[in-house]
């Protein structure tokens, strides 16, 4: 009764809504090529957006990018600014999280957001949102975008046999339940 006493005021407290980006309609994305063209995005800008929260563009989100745990990186466009969506594997569970990332014409981040628990927006800067920024970073400079590969992306293994791993038997040292001294060699007959 004391617990339920000390709870009962907890019952008229108001929770805050979790923080969502206005983003563009879902139909407005499409996924980046070679030929899809946006201002570039600067190291520098991805240094300096970090910067303000003591963070560092570090290995763990290279490699995130590096290793294809990006799923894929879309973008619409309005007249001010380039929304970006991308799907991230997470590091260790087969999970992925949904990034969301906004940027003006002039290439500076305004806004991110990411759905894992370090990554609630405006200003998420998780690995996840890093990896992001830097593929685009990488696109921007050299039109080459690093993505997981599909099943269609990789040859078909079907009908390939598995390598035997076992050392092979004799016939004669064979076990064989209810045969006691069976002669295999056909020339002893």
């Amino acid at each position: 009764l004391e617990t339920f006493d000390r709870n009962k005021d907890s019952e008229h407290e108001v929770l805050e809504n979790e923080y969502s980006m206005e983003i563009p309609n879902y139909d407005l994305y499409k996924d980046i090529n070679t030929d899809t063209k946006f201002s570039l995005l600067k190291l520098e800008s991805i240094l300096c957006y970090h910067e303000q929260f003591q963070k560092k563009l570090d290995d763990d989100s290279k490699k995130l990018y590096i290793n294809r745990f990006l799923k894929y990186l879309r973008i619409a466009s309005t007249d001010s600014y380039y929304f970006f969506k991308s799907e991230c594997h997470a590091e260790m569970k087969k999970v992925s999280y949904r990034i969301d990332i906004a940027i003006d014409i002039d290439g500076t981040i305004v806004e991110s957001q990411c759905e894992c628990s370090a990554g609630m927006g405006p200003t998420a800067h998780c690995k996840h949102v890093c990896a992001t920024l830097y593929a685009i970073f990488k696109f921007s400079t050299c039109a080459e975008i690093i993505t997981e590969l599909s099943c269609t992306s990789q040859l078909q293994t079907f009908h390939q046999s598995t390598h035997f791993m076992a050392s092979p038997l004799k016939s004669k040292d064979l076990p064989l339940s209810g045969y006691k001294d069976v002669n295999f060699d056909p020339r002893s007959t």
